[in-house]
Parts: C-alpha cells; structure tokens; sequence
C-alpha cells in the first residue's frame, strides 16, 4: 500500500477512534496497545482492516458490510487473517 493511502487511511482510524464510531475501533486499537502493539501499530494494523473493506466494496460492489468490518477486527486481536 502506497504511504500517502495509508496516512490516509490512518486518518480515518483516528477519527473513528475519537468519535467512538463504530466502537469497536476504539477497543480494537485499546486491546492491540494492551498487547503490545505501538499506538502506530495498532493504527496501521486497523487501516488495513479498513482498506480490506475498501477493496471488498469496490470487488462486490455491495454496501459496507458492517458486521464484516467488525468480525475483521476482532480477527485482529486474535491474530488471525480477516476475511472478505
């Protein structure tokens, strides 16, 4: 992923972070830190979650799937692959 997309991309995490919007985000990014993620980090790992969805979106061409984002963060903490 090229820089500029994923400063971008860190930008929306940072937004959904500070809005608590949805929430999960917040605790996503809280539950990385408290595993020893850098703040940047747990950022980065969360942007990517975003851009799979992105893609996911742009291939489908179906609505944000919600649910899915969600699932892909909690994937996340678990160390495991998110899913499209």
């Amino acid at each position: 992923m090229k820089e500029n997309v994923l400063e971008e991309l860190i930008s929306a995490v940072e937004e959904q972070i500070s809005t608590n919007n949805p929430k999960e985000t917040k605790v996503t990014y809280q539950k990385l830190i408290h595993k020893g993620d850098t703040p940047r980090k747990a950022k980065e790992k969360i942007a990517n979650i975003i851009y799979i969805e992105t893609m996911a979106i742009i291939k489908t061409q179906q609505p944000f799937n919600r649910a899915r984002y969600i699932r892909n963060l909690e994937r996340l903490v678990e160390d495991e692959f998110p899913i499209m």
